[in-house]
């Protein structure tokens, strides 16, 4: 038995009948590490595995719905994105005035607006500096401010924004 099966057995065993929540990297690894403890003879009773996206929207579930709000589809976004792209290409769009919007644009822009909104950044926190072309990063802020704009509207939140919810639950 590994470190993380011994720890798993002796919270198992010390609190056998409480309600358990394994946080795993993924549903199959956490419930292998369950089938370990339980192999080597120890109850796994009230045990849940979760993922990080799965805690987080247990955690938050009763804010979407009482806010009659609705976790963005992959999908979903990344037509949003495209909506926004279309919207600020014609006129608002510097770095990206001559980039043709196309499902592959809105993929590579919504990426970049995930990762920002991951870091726990907002638009406003883009540095200039940063940028191999200082235009980029003003585009990528109206993009960006857009999208969100755009998600408030629909009544839409993203997965950063249920992280930063769910640690606001945890505090």
């Amino acid at each position: 038995m590994n470190r993380i099966t011994q720890s798993i057995r002796a919270i198992c065993r010390d609190q056998l009948l409480t309600e358990k929540w394994l946080l795993a990297p993924s549903l199959r690894v956490g419930y292998q590490w369950l089938d370990r403890v339980a192999r080597a003879g120890q109850p796994v009773v009230n045990a849940h595995v979760k993922t990080l996206a799965s805690m987080a929207l247990d955690l938050v579930g009763p804010i979407l719905a009482s806010r009659s709000l609705t976790l963005v589809s992959p999908r979903a976004a990344v037509l949003i994105a495209d909506r926004v792209i279309r919207k600020l290409s014609e006129s608002q769009l510097d770095y990206l005035a001559l980039a043709q919007p196309s499902a592959g644009l809105a993929e590579t822009v919504l990426s970049s607006i995930n990762a920002i909104r991951l870091a726990g950044l907002s638009a406003t926190d883009l540095e200039r500096s940063c940028f191999e072309v200082s235009r980029k990063g003003d585009d990528l802020e109206r993009l960006l401010t857009h999208y969100l704009e755009l998600l408030e509207e629909e009544k839409l939140v993203d997965y950063a924004w249920v992280l930063q919810e769910a640690a606001q639950q945890l505090e």
